[in-house]
């Protein structure tokens, strides 16, 4: 595979849009839609709320939508979604896409190839799971720290072989307080530009 088909898949598995009911509108493939849980018959009907393994990151993801929708601000922010084979940086921006639509289009910033004997293969397990992944930045969850898959391998942690470990999905705090530094920011801008506008709008008259 090349790396503009690589690029090209990736984006294409993590970009989609969610209408005003809270259903996944797209990307659309051969008559699929393709979502963060895979993909799906384009007649099913995905609800927002069904992408996410954990209740933290979906009530982080639900803040932005409704944030977006109320104020047509853009949020952006950096994460990862590494493949078994791959360390993918990312570049999520949420934004309105048309009147009812919000977008959620993740770039691809850079990709890197894992050594060949440390693949990330895990399996989603609700218990008795081996580690808690980060849905935003990756890292793992080792004795109440966040680390680095490359760490965990090298300290013999995690098995190098390839051997499936059962993860569940959670966000580490510095990613959620990141999510919500960058949601505060936005609504002080909303707030500014609003006032802006009431100020002129009184002037004016």
């Amino acid at each position: 595979m090349s790396d503009n088909e690589y690029n090209e898949g990736i984006h294409e598995i993590h970009s989609f849009e969610v209408d005003e009911f809270d259903i996944v509108c797209g990307p659309v493939c051969g008559g699929k839609v393709v979502s963060s849980t895979g993909v799906v018959p384009a007649r099913h009907q995905v609800h927002f709320n069904q992408i996410f393994a954990d209740a933290k990151t979906r009530a982080l993801f639900m803040m932005m939508l409704n944030h977006v929708r109320a104020t047509s601000e853009t949020i952006s922010y950096p994460y990862r979604c590494d493949t078994e084979t791959h360390c993918v940086y990312l570049r999520a921006v949420v934004s309105k896409s048309s009147t009812m639509h919000v977008g959620f289009v993740n770039k691809v910033m850079e990709y890197e190839l894992r050594p060949e004997n440390a693949r990330l293969v895990c399996s989603l397990s609700s218990e008795n799971p081996d580690f808690t992944l980060c849905s935003i930045c990756n890292r793992l969850r080792h004795e109440n720290q966040w680390l680095e898959f490359q760490q965990l391998v090298d300290q013999e942690i995690w098995p190098a072989d390839g051997k499936p470990m059962g993860c569940q999905f959670d966000t580490c705090a510095n990613c959620e307080n990141a999510l919500r530094q960058r949601v505060a920011e936005t609504q002080r801008s909303y707030t500014a530009k609003a006032a802006c506008t009431a100020l002129h709008a009184v002037q004016g008259g």
